[in-house]
């Protein structure tokens, strides 16, 4: 009984063979990647840049007048001594930094054990509920966009990071045509990527292949799949859900319309999946082929949307470091304290429940929540995409034997996309 049990609980959930996505996500290098001395040094320009950006955005906006709320300033009594609050700052500032930046140092570990098996899980079932969720938050986030920005800036960015990173599955096999190869990276010598050098201008997608070369034989492994955002349902809640309030979205990165505090503080589990996604999309899935730039640069309006969302996370951190948001966060000696910034209603309760830890911590949250995918979207985007011109991939023609799932090549020679 228990066995047929499971059999009939087996065909409701069937297992879906992720191999090929997870590879994909986790190892596709369309381009060469900067190194470490590159990444410092266009991290140091985006910062200068974004905060430039940032200032020059903020100014115009309260010369214009433009709707939202431009930062309230509140007042309060420090109730702990000046050098324990002064501690209890930099803490606040420095752990969830340290935090945001480990996530982005170990964004493949994070792609592998965490972004994978939750954006593309193996369950049929799993698919579905993901996709309900994901759907659900598109819509619902919008109610808290005037009054909390920084929480639905969260569910747009997660909703986002599974658009781009999650892939669906379909049982499709590679035919007999041109292939090339997506750029090492998989850490499988026998293990390859391919997709067909000339498809179809129609139906969008990036579907690849996952093939095995074996005694100068190619040995059909499994089908990487398409991005989700090439999937008609997801297109439509995307652009109902977000791209329609684009304008609001652009207003809100000028004002403050900013609800610190404890709701605040726990968007910080966005990091570790939303940090590896992007970064893994803005370095090199982005690159993948025509569709999926252009829907970096149309979806995006490249790179003025990340301008504006980097800035407010380098300015909201540069203001808070530099005593601009709550002036006597490195004073030991103050007894008052004032906070401008977002709502005066938050602010009170915020100050109640954590006191001025919390007014910072949640600020701090508040910026890294934008920096680093910004960051990977306008450098690492923009680094990639001056790379494309100079990448040559190999491409190779190939018959597919159904019946044995074998692929022969028959030639090769260098392809220069750019």
């Amino acid at each position: 009984m228990m066995k047929l049990f499971l059999g009939h609980l087996a065909a409701l959930v069937p297992l879906t063979d992720v191999r090929g996505a997870w590879l994909y996500a986790e190892g596709v290098k369309p381009t060469e990647q900067p190194g470490l001395a590159k990444k410092l040094l266009g991290g140091l320009v985006f910062w200068i840049v974004c905060y430039g950006w940032h200032v020059m955005q903020r100014r115009w906006w309260l010369q214009w007048h433009i709707p939202g709320e431009p930062g309230q300033k509140v007042t309060f009594q420090r109730v702990r001594g000046g050098e324990e609050q002064v501690l209890l700052n930099m803490l606040a500032v420095l752990l969830p930094s340290i935090f945001c930046f480990l996530c982005y140092v170990f964004a493949k570990p994070l792609m592998e054990w965490l972004v994978n098996p939750i954006f593309t899980p193996k369950w049929h079932l799993g698919q579905l509920s993901v996709t309900a969720f994901m759907f659900t938050m598109a819509f619902t986030s919008n109610l808290l966009m005037t009054s909390n920005w920084v929480v639905w800036s969260v569910c747009v960015f997660t909703f986002v990071s599974w658009v781009f990173i999650g892939r669906s599955i379909w049982a499709r096999r590679p035919v007999k045509g041109r292939l090339e190869h997506i750029g090492p990276g998989l850490g499988h010598a026998d293990l390859q990527l391919l997709r067909p050098a000339l498809r179809p201008l129609w139906p969008p997608g990036d579907e690849a292949f996952l093939l095995r070369c074996h005694a100068e034989q190619w040995l059909y492994v499994g089908n990487c799949g398409r991005a989700n955002l090439f999937r008609p349902d997801v297109m439509l809640v995307f652009l109902t859900a977000y791209v329609w309030r684009m304008p609001w979205f652009i207003l809100g990165t000028g004002n403050y319309n900013q609800c610190v505090g404890w709701a605040e503080l726990s968007m910080i589990f966005y990091i570790p999946f939303g940090y590896p996604s992007l970064a893994s999309f803005g370095f090199r899935l982005s690159l993948g082929n025509a569709w999926t730039i252009g829907a970096m640069l149309v979806f995006t309006l490249w790179p003025f949307v990340n301008l504006c969302l980097g800035g407010k996370g380098c300015g909201t951190l540069t203001h808070l470091v530099l005593g601009d948001t709550l002036p006597e966060i490195w004073n030991s000696s103050a007894r008052e304290i004032s906070f401008n910034r977002g709502f005066e209603t938050c602010s009170l309760k915020a100050y109640h429940e954590g006191g001025e830890t919390l007014l910072v911590a949640s600020t701090t949250v508040a910026a890294w929540v934008h920096i680093m995918s910004n960051y990977s979207f306008l450098f690492g985007f923009g680094y990639g995409l001056w790379q494309k011109v100079k990448t040559k991939h190999q491409v190779v023609e190939m018959t597919l034997d159904s019946a044995t799932d074998q692929a022969e090549e028959t030639r090769s020679h260098n392809f220069n996309e750019g």
